[in-house]
Protein backbone atom coordinates (compact mmCIF):
# COMPACT_ATOMS: atom_id res chain seq x y z
CA UNK A 1 0.00 0.00 0.00
CA UNK A 2 1.26 3.23 -0.81
CA UNK A 3 0.60 6.66 0.98
CA UNK A 4 -0.04 10.10 -0.19
CA UNK A 5 0.62 13.33 1.84
CA UNK A 6 2.58 16.12 3.21
CA UNK A 7 6.24 14.21 4.40
CA UNK A 8 5.54 15.60 7.63
CA UNK A 9 3.05 12.66 8.12
CA UNK A 10 4.89 9.78 6.95
CA UNK A 11 5.41 8.53 10.00
CA UNK A 12 1.85 8.84 10.93
CA UNK A 13 1.00 6.80 7.35
CA UNK A 14 3.17 4.35 7.94
CA UNK A 15 1.88 3.52 10.92
CA UNK A 16 -1.30 3.03 9.16
CA UNK A 17 0.11 0.63 7.12
CA UNK A 18 1.88 1.88 3.97
CA UNK A 19 4.87 0.58 3.02
CA UNK A 20 5.29 3.51 0.73
CA UNK A 21 5.09 7.04 0.73
CA UNK A 22 4.87 10.08 -1.88
CA UNK A 23 5.35 13.49 -0.98
CA UNK A 24 2.90 14.91 -2.55
CA UNK A 25 3.81 18.69 -1.94
CA UNK A 26 7.01 17.90 -4.46
CA UNK A 27 4.04 17.78 -7.13
CA UNK A 28 0.92 15.73 -7.36
CA UNK A 29 1.40 11.80 -7.47
CA UNK A 30 -0.83 11.54 -10.56
CA UNK A 31 1.83 13.10 -13.01
CA UNK A 32 4.44 10.79 -11.92
CA UNK A 33 4.00 7.90 -14.18
CA UNK A 34 3.20 6.07 -11.58
CA UNK A 35 0.07 3.61 -11.84
CA UNK A 36 -2.33 2.16 -8.84
CA UNK A 37 -4.70 -1.01 -8.76
CA UNK A 38 -6.64 1.28 -6.35
CA UNK A 39 -7.19 4.66 -5.13
CA UNK A 40 -8.99 5.41 -1.78
CA UNK A 41 -9.31 8.97 -1.92
CA UNK A 42 -10.29 11.08 1.14
CA UNK A 43 -10.43 14.31 -0.48
CA UNK A 44 -11.17 14.28 -4.03
CA UNK A 45 -9.08 17.23 -4.55
CA UNK A 46 -8.35 16.12 -8.15
CA UNK A 47 -9.74 15.64 -11.60
CA UNK A 48 -11.34 12.40 -12.47
CA UNK A 49 -9.22 12.39 -15.46
CA UNK A 50 -5.73 12.84 -13.27
CA UNK A 51 -6.76 9.85 -11.25
CA UNK A 52 -7.98 7.79 -14.29
CA UNK A 53 -4.39 8.28 -15.28
CA UNK A 54 -2.85 6.90 -12.27
CA UNK A 55 -4.86 4.03 -12.56
CA UNK A 56 -3.54 0.54 -14.15
CA UNK A 57 -5.68 -1.16 -16.65
CA UNK A 58 -8.81 -2.28 -15.11
CA UNK A 59 -7.84 -0.24 -12.21
CA UNK A 60 -10.47 1.34 -9.41
CA UNK A 61 -10.86 4.86 -7.69
CA UNK A 62 -13.39 5.22 -4.90
CA UNK A 63 -14.04 8.47 -3.13
CA UNK A 64 -14.88 8.92 0.43
CA UNK A 65 -15.06 12.78 0.43
CA UNK A 66 -14.04 15.82 -1.21
CA UNK A 67 -15.03 19.09 -2.65
CA UNK A 68 -19.02 18.82 -4.28
CA UNK A 69 -17.31 20.07 -7.51
CA UNK A 70 -14.83 16.89 -7.89
CA UNK A 71 -17.51 14.41 -6.62
CA UNK A 72 -20.28 16.05 -9.20
CA UNK A 73 -17.53 15.59 -11.89
CA UNK A 74 -17.06 11.40 -10.91
CA UNK A 75 -20.57 11.14 -10.72
CA UNK A 76 -20.89 12.57 -14.93
CA UNK A 77 -17.61 10.90 -16.59
CA UNK A 78 -17.17 8.13 -14.13
CA UNK A 79 -19.42 5.93 -16.36
CA UNK A 80 -17.83 7.09 -19.45
CA UNK A 81 -14.37 6.56 -18.13
CA UNK A 82 -15.61 3.07 -17.25
CA UNK A 83 -17.49 2.72 -20.76
CA UNK A 84 -13.94 3.48 -22.69
CA UNK A 85 -10.94 2.74 -20.15
CA UNK A 86 -12.33 -0.40 -18.20
CA UNK A 87 -11.05 1.83 -15.05
CA UNK A 88 -14.09 2.95 -12.42
CA UNK A 89 -14.15 6.13 -10.87
CA UNK A 90 -17.15 6.06 -8.19
CA UNK A 91 -17.98 6.65 -5.03
CA UNK A 92 -17.32 3.80 -2.15
CA UNK A 93 -20.82 3.71 -0.19
CA UNK A 94 -21.21 2.14 2.95
CA UNK A 95 -25.07 1.43 4.02
CA UNK A 96 -24.73 0.09 7.50
CA UNK A 97 -26.56 -2.95 9.21
CA UNK A 98 -26.53 -4.21 12.16
CA UNK A 99 -24.19 -7.52 11.59
CA UNK A 100 -21.64 -5.23 10.23
CA UNK A 101 -22.14 -2.65 13.24
CA UNK A 102 -21.77 -5.58 15.33
CA UNK A 103 -18.57 -6.77 13.49
CA UNK A 104 -16.66 -3.86 13.45
CA UNK A 105 -17.77 -3.17 17.13
CA UNK A 106 -15.97 -6.73 17.60
CA UNK A 107 -13.01 -5.76 15.79
CA UNK A 108 -12.33 -2.14 17.83
CA UNK A 109 -12.89 -4.21 21.39
CA UNK A 110 -10.23 -7.27 19.83
CA UNK A 111 -7.66 -4.19 19.66
CA UNK A 112 -7.69 -5.00 15.78
CA UNK A 113 -9.63 -1.80 14.70
CA UNK A 114 -7.82 1.59 16.16
CA UNK A 115 -8.90 5.23 16.76
CA UNK A 116 -6.24 7.71 15.93
CA UNK A 117 -7.58 10.65 17.39
CA UNK A 118 -5.38 13.90 17.13
CA UNK A 119 -6.90 16.22 19.27
CA UNK A 120 -10.07 17.30 21.26
CA UNK A 121 -11.72 20.52 21.64
CA UNK A 122 -14.73 21.15 23.69
CA UNK A 123 -18.18 23.15 21.98
CA UNK A 124 -16.63 26.43 22.91
CA UNK A 125 -13.16 25.95 21.01
CA UNK A 126 -14.90 24.71 17.26
CA UNK A 127 -13.07 27.77 15.29
CA UNK A 128 -9.48 26.77 16.41
CA UNK A 129 -10.57 23.07 15.68
CA UNK A 130 -11.28 24.28 11.85
CA UNK A 131 -8.56 26.08 11.82
CA UNK A 132 -6.40 23.15 12.70
CA UNK A 133 -8.73 21.56 10.42
CA UNK A 134 -7.67 23.90 7.63
CA UNK A 135 -4.11 24.00 8.18
CA UNK A 136 -4.00 20.29 6.42
CA UNK A 137 -1.96 19.17 10.03
CA UNK A 138 -4.15 16.57 11.03
CA UNK A 139 -3.62 12.99 11.53
CA UNK A 140 -6.45 11.09 12.32
CA UNK A 141 -9.42 12.86 13.39
CA UNK A 142 -10.09 15.59 15.46
CA UNK A 143 -12.91 15.33 18.67
CA UNK A 144 -15.45 17.81 19.54
CA UNK A 145 -16.24 17.13 22.88
CA UNK A 146 -20.00 18.63 24.82
CA UNK A 147 -19.42 19.61 28.27
CA UNK A 148 -22.52 18.23 30.83
CA UNK A 149 -23.81 19.81 33.54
Amino acid sequence: MTGVDHASKFDFIRSLGAEHVIDDTLGAFTKRGQTFDAILDGIACRSVFAYERALKPCGKRFVVGGSVATMFQGLQLGPWIRRTTGKTIDFLVVRPNAKDMLHITELYEAGVIVSVIDRRYSLREVPEALQYLGEGRVRGKVVITFETQ
